[in-house]
C-alpha cells in the first residue's frame, strides 16, 4: 500500500534465515506514538508486505499462485493517510472499520464511511484517503494471481462499482487480522499459504452478504446493514430513512422495492429468524428468547412468530426437535 515509511513509524527487515529457500518478509511496525498538530490522535500502525523474492516463491508455487497477498495492514485513525492518484499491477482491497474517507476511481470521488469496504482493481488508477476531521481506521491488503480477477467477477465488482456497506462484520474482521498475523507473526511460504486461506475467507464473508449486490442502492444497503447488526433495537422508518439521508416515503418505497417488504416487516421477519436459530439451539424459555430479539411481551412476540412461520414458539421447537 505504501512504499516506505511513513512519519512516525521505523521499517524492520527480517533478515534471511539460515535457509536461504525462506524468503524474507518486510514488515513495517508502529513507533513511538506521538502527537503532532496534523492529528489529535496516535496512529496505530500495521504494515507488512512480501519481499520480491517471496512474492516470486508465491508466484512459482501452485499451491498459492492462483490468489495470494502481496501487503496487507491495519491503520488505525490515520489522518495522514492519503494517496495520490496511482496505477498498480494487483488489487487492493480496503475495508474501513471506523471513520471515513475518501476513494478516487473512474474520474469519480466517492465518501467512505465505516462499515464500507471497496476494491481498486489492478490496472485502473485510484487514488484514496482519510478524511481528516473523522480519520478512518482500515484493514487493507494487495492481493494478486492468476485467479485475482476471477475474485472481482465472483463478487460482481466492477471497475465503476462503489463501496459496498457490509457494516461491522466480525467474520471479515477476524479474517483480516488473522492475515495480518500470518504475516505479522512469521516470514516464509506457510505464512503465505495461510494467508491466501484468510483471504479466500474474506472473500466468502463478502460473498454471503447478498443485499450488497450493486443493484442495491447504497443507501439501502447501509440500513439492512444496520438492521442485521442491531436487530433487537427498534427503529421507525422516519429513524431508518435519515440513515439512509432520504425522505421517509421515497426511503420506504425504494426499501420495499429491494426487499419486497417493508422496513418494519423486514426488522420482523429479521427477528424471528435469531428466534427461530436460538429455538433450535438453546433450552432457553420463550420470555428468555423474546427479550433476546427484542420484544420485552412473549405473548406479542409468540403471536408474531406464529404470523411469519405458522407455528406458535413451542410447537416450532418441538418439530425441530430443538431445547
Amino acid at each position: 500500500m505504501d512504499q516506505g515509511c511513513k512519519p512516525g513509524v521505523f521499517c524492520h527487515t527480517l533478515r534471511d534465515p539460515p535457509n536461504p529457500a525462506t524468503p524474507p518478509i518486510i514488515l513495517s511496525m508502529p513507533a513511538k506514538p506521538r502527537r503532532s498538530k496534523r492529528t489529535a490522535h496516535s496512529a496505530t500502525l500495521i504494515n507488512a508486505k512480501l519481499s520480491s523474492a517471496a512474492e516470486q516463491e508465491a508466484k512459482d508455487n501452485r499451491l498459492v499462485a492462483d490468489l495470494f497477498v502481496t501487503a496487507c495492514g491495519y491503520f488505525a485513525q490515520a489522518a495522514w493517510h492519503s494517496l495520490a492518484a496511482r496505477t498498480l499491477a494487483e488489487h487492493v482491497l480496503i475495508y474501513c472499520v471506523d471513520g471515513s474517507g475518501w476513494v478516487r476511481s473512474s474520474g469519480r470521488t466517492l465518501p467512505v464511511v465505516a462499515g464500507d469496504v471497496f476494491i481498486c482493481p489492478a490496472g485502473v488508477e485510484h487514488g484514496y484517503g482519510s478524511n481528516q476531521k473523522q480519520p478512518w481506521s482500515i484493514y487493507w491488503l494487495h492481493f494478486s494471481g492468476h485467479a485475482s480477477d476471477q475474485v472481482l467477477s465472483f463478487l460482481s465488482w466492477r471497475q465503476d462499482s462503489v463501496p459496498v456497506s457490509l457494516g461491522q462484520d466480525e467474520s471479515l474482521k477476524c479474517a483480516m487480522r488473522s492475515l495480518i498475523a500470518n504475516y505479522a507473526e512469521r516470514d516464509g511460504l506457510a505464512s503465505i499459504f495461510d494467508a491466501a486461506v484468510a483471504l479466500r475467507q474474506m472473500i466468502q464473508c463478502w460473498k454471503a452478504h447478498s443485499t450488497a449486490a450493486p443493484r442495491v442502492p447504497r443507501e439501502v444497503q447501509r440500513v439492512l446493514a444496520l438492521l442485521r447488526e442491531n436487530y433487537k433495537t427498534s427503529y421507525s422508518v422516519e429513524e431508518l430513512a435519515q440513515v439512509a439521508g432520504w425522505s421517509a416515503s421515497y426511503f420506504a418505497r425504494s426499501f420495499q422495492r429491494v426487499t419486497g417488504r417493508s422496513p418494519i416487516e423486514y426488522l420482523v421477519r429479521l427477528r424471528v429468524k435469531h428466534a427461530a436459530d436460538r429455538l433450535m439451539t438453546s433450552s432457553d424459555s420463550v420470555r428468555l428468547i423474546a427479550e433476546h430479539v427484542g420484544y420485552e411481551d412473549p405473548f406479542y412476540f409468540s403471536r408474531l412468530f406464529r404470523a411469519v412461520t405458522g407455528l406458535g414458539p413451542r410447537e416450532f421447537r418441538r418439530l425441530m426437535g430443538g431445547g
